[in-house]
């Protein structure tokens, strides 16, 4: 599994998940596992480290709660199980 976490900023890191298009579906957990990568860019949108992911599927998302005058950052997380992960 892998945990990707972050803040919801204006000028924040841009994390994305690309999916490629081809699935395997497990139909004994009803779920579906597609190939794809996560890509980390810098602040000018430089792609700095991609990881390409073999059979992955979300396995949770949690969103933190935001309460009026609270000036904690916003984050995500999005925990993917997969079958491998390599670096690129």
């Amino acid at each position: 599994m892998m945990a990707l976490v972050r803040g919801v900023m204006a000028d924040s890191v841009i994390l994305t998940v690309g999916l490629l298009e081809g699935s395997m579906i497990d139909e004994a957990a009803n779920i579906i596992r597609k190939g794809g990568a996560i890509v980390v860019y810098d602040y000018e949108g430089n792609p700095v480290k991609r990881y390409n992911l073999t059979a992955a599927w979300p396995k949770s998302l949690e969103i933190s709660s935001m309460k009026a005058g609270d000036t904690s950052v916003m984050t995500e997380k999005l925990v993917i199980t997969y079958e491998k992960c390599e670096p690129a």
